[in-house]
């Protein structure tokens, strides 16, 4: 089995953080990924997705993210915000207790984010 692990995207809604654009950025990382892993079963993302949290950047990672030809498995960290995640990622699985965790079978065994 093979899958790629992106981590710390950051993007922010629009413009530059810290003299970069992180969408841009991650672009280019899903560019790649389509170009030279098209092989790989699945991508998983764990956060931070966004810088603030916030709906616009949620948008604009969403935008970036679908050009994945592959399933995508999303993770929220620090700096995300799990209302506003779950707002632009209703269909991501959540436990519980709303944590967004999960787990999901394949030819290998059982994958738990």
């Amino acid at each position: 089995m093979k899958f790629i692990h992106l981590t710390d995207t950051h993007v922010i809604g629009d413009g530059r953080l810290y003299g970069q654009d992180p969408a841009a950025r991650l672009r280019a990382a899903v560019a790649s990924i389509n170009a030279g892993h098209g092989d790989a079963d699945f991508v998983v993302l764990t956060g931070d997705i966004t810088h603030w949290g916030d709906a616009a950047a949620y948008a604009r990672f969403s935008r970036e993210i679908k050009a994945l030809n592959m399933s995508v498995h999303l993770l929220v960290g620090n700096h995300d915000d799990t209302v506003a995640f779950g707002a632009a990622f209703p269909e991501i699985p959540r436990d519980r207790n709303g944590f967004v965790q999960s787990g999901f079978d394949t030819p290998f065994g059982r994958f738990l984010l």
